[in-house]
């Protein structure tokens, strides 16, 4: 029997992840996790979140939730169910929960590099 190689992390990236945004560039254009990746090779985009501006942040979580196909549905203490659109909305009028949900959005960021990244 065939002794099975282990999947790379990068193979655990959802395909609705590649072509949305991870950061913004020094034009302040957005730089998708797919354009990180080509880059990246050639070392043209260094990926570090904390450097990102609070209003870039804000920024980049609704680019992302507006685009993606896929998003979770949970509960917020307060709010009740949170799909997109709602997460949208409560981005939008700097709700208190709105902090919450810019981190959740890097810290999906931050995974993804991060299989991305990973040589297993």
């Amino acid at each position: 029997m065939p002794i099975q190689k282990k999947k790379p992390e990068r193979n655990k990236i959802p395909k609705d992840q590649w072509n949305l945004a991870i950061g913004i560039d020094e034009n302040g254009d957005a730089i998708t996790l797919e354009d990180y990746d080509l880059n990246q090779k050639k070392r043209i985009i260094p990926f570090q979140a904390d450097s990102i501006p609070e209003v870039a942040k804000k920024q980049l979580a609704l680019n992302r939730l507006e685009n993606v196909k896929n998003y979770g549905v949970f509960r917020l203490p307060g709010v009740g169910k949170v799909d997109r659109e709602k997460a949208i909305e409560l981005i939008k009028e700097d709700s208190e929960h709105a902090k919450y949900l810019i981190q959740l959005e890097l810290k999906t960021i931050d995974l993804m590099v991060q299989r991305l990244n990973s040589k297993e």
